[in-house]
């Protein structure tokens, strides 16, 4: 990865962006963007609000929670 590209962005790297979009993971209905990355668009976030990611390596999962709450995609 290039130090000026955004995680998220480049091959091999998982992001999730405060206007919603969980970037990397191909799933089922997933729109391209920028390098043709897949991503998916969920609920936005702000100041205040508490993001977490977390993997379980049994399922070999990433997923994502917002303010406590699992988001529904994993990947």
């Amino acid at each position: 990865m290039e130090l000026n590209e955004g995680v998220g962005l480049a091959e091999g790297t998982y992001a999730y962006d405060s206007s919603g979009n969980i970037w990397g993971h191909e799933v089922e209905g997933c729109k391209h963007g920028v390098n043709d990355r897949p991503y998916i668009n969920k609920e936005p976030f702000e100041d205040g609000h508490v993001v977490g990611c977390g993997m379980d390596l049994k399922k070999r999962e990433i997923f994502y929670t917002l303010n406590g709450g699992e988001t529904e995609e994993k990947g």
